[in-house]
């Protein structure tokens, strides 16, 4: 993990005072099913599985040509925490969107049973860092957002699983100021927290689906990080299962500075 990063479970308040870094950070602007507009979604295939390295890169997921977009916005005119994930349902404790109306689910529908095996699917953005994303209170740039990922264990091998990747990237300074991969553990082994396990069918069959409800990530950057002036690129992606059975998904909200 890299020193940069904090993870934490605290709210996250965002305000007009905040300043939000990405363009329609918050995935308020933008038709339920679409898109997010600001935002850009490349699809791939997890045809070979990937390399597992420490820490993980995104040349070692192994990604290939080709696979569907399936990443898009989910709105509760209900506000906050108010409706059950998607597939799970109210037996598990996630729910959704963590703040206003709107967020993002990144790579849904994931498997054979919805006709995208092997599906992957990236939501990423290149910003420019401005004197407003300066915190004043330790004269830092803070990258700030909330995940929650999904994913079906389909007691693969550990190259072979469904998994979640984000990645924080000084493309001006050629940096990678962060980055987190996360996959299904071996099948019934009790997952360590914040995951949480449940027996879900999410893509057919009953099988357990481990899953996170909101993390929230505080990336924290000095001059020797991130300045003023300098582009950044944050890059989410989800994938499922190398032999195609199983989803892997992960609902994004709230990037802000």
């Amino acid at each position: 993990m890299n020193a940069l990063e904090m993870l934490r479970s605290v709210p996250l308040v965002l305000s007009a005072a905040v300043g939000l870094v990405f363009t329609n950070g918050s995935f308020e602007t933008g038709k339920p099913g679409s898109v997010p507009p600001g935002w850009t979604v490349n699809s791939f295939q997890n045809t070979v599985g990937v390399t597992i390295q420490n820490p993980q890169t995104v040349d070692g997921l192994n990604l290939s040509p080709g696979g569907a977009v399936s990443t898009f916005i989910l709105n509760s005119p209900a506000g906050p925490l108010s409706q059950p994930d998607p597939f799970l349902g109210n037996g598990a404790s996630l729910r959704w969107p963590k703040y206003g109306k709107q967020a993002v689910i990144v790579n849904a529908n994931s498997s054979d049973s919805f006709g995208l095996g092997r599906n992957a699917n990236s939501l990423s953005q290149v910003r420019t860092i401005g004197a407003g994303d300066v915190d004043a209170a330790d004269g830092k740039v803070h990258v700030r957002f909330v995940f929650a990922p999904v994913l079906e264990n389909a007691n693969h091998s550990a190259a072979q699983q469904p998994y979640y990747f984000i990645q924080l990237t000084n493309v001006t300074q050629a940096q990678v100021l962060y980055t987190n991969f996360g996959s299904a553990p071996e099948a019934g082994s009790g997952p360590p927290p914040p995951w949480k396990s449940m027996i879900a069918s999410i893509s057919g069959a009953a099988t357990e689906v481990d899953y996170m409800d909101w993390q929230l990530v505080d990336i924290a950057a000095g001059r020797s990080g991130i300045n003023v002036g300098d582009q950044i690129k944050l890059q989410i992606i989800a994938s499922g299962c190398q032999p195609g059975g199983h989803a892997g998904y992960v609902l994004v909200d709230g990037l802000a500075s």
